[in-house]
């Protein structure tokens, strides 16, 4: 009777051992398929940082074989904003512009200079008055807005000259800035 009663422990302690393994198993199956799962997602961050960082330097040799160009960019604005106020160069080129557009300068002056530290720009304000033809004027102007130098023209007042014996022409007041870099 003894080792009937045996036989039937011995399988008990059989299966008991089987299911434990079968779920050892199990618990270890769920383990691997959640770090299975969690190397993909890392997997897939990884990709996404190779593809940003593949984006970042195909930009940043963009931006090296485009260096002669920056630097055009820079110098071309350095001429518009120069770095020292340079009032006879501003003077010389109302001279020239009005040359060009066949006017006459009658006075040009300056006002007191207008700081503002956080664009990193000084403007000096000037008003300038001029007379020729009005095809000449409307080219003068234009020519300011595609100038060398850096110019806001706020008001623009017409009259017409009073100069005897000439053509009918018009005398314009320019109130404008120029500017030049605080820093």
């Amino acid at each position: 009777m003894a080792t009937g009663s045996a036989k039937p422990r011995k399988e008990i302690a059989v299966m008991a051992l089987v299911a434990l393994l079968l779920l050892f198993a199990i618990v270890l199956a769920v383990m691997q398929f959640n770090n299975l799962r969690d190397l993909r997602a890392l997997v897939e961050e990884e990709k996404m940082a190779v593809t940003q960082a593949r984006a970042t330097l195909n930009q940043r040799l963009e931006h090296r074989d485009n260096v002669a160009e920056y630097e055009e960019r820079i110098r071309v604005l350095q001429l518009l904003i120069p770095q020292a106020p340079r009032e006879d160069q501003v003077l010389s080129y109302f001279d020239f512009l009005s040359a060009e557009h066949e006017l006459n300068v009658q006075q040009i002056s300056f006002g007191g200079r207008e700081e503002n530290a956080e664009a990193g720009y000084v403007r000096m304000p000037l008003t300038i008055t001029i007379e020729g033809r009005y095809q000449n004027l409307v080219n003068f102007l234009a020519h300011l807005y595609d100038g060398d130098r850096a110019v806001r023209v706020d008001s623009v007042a017409m009259t017409l000259a009073e100069t005897p014996g000439a053509q009918a022409n018009i005398r314009v007041s320019i109130s404008a800035g120029v500017f030049y870099s605080s820093n």
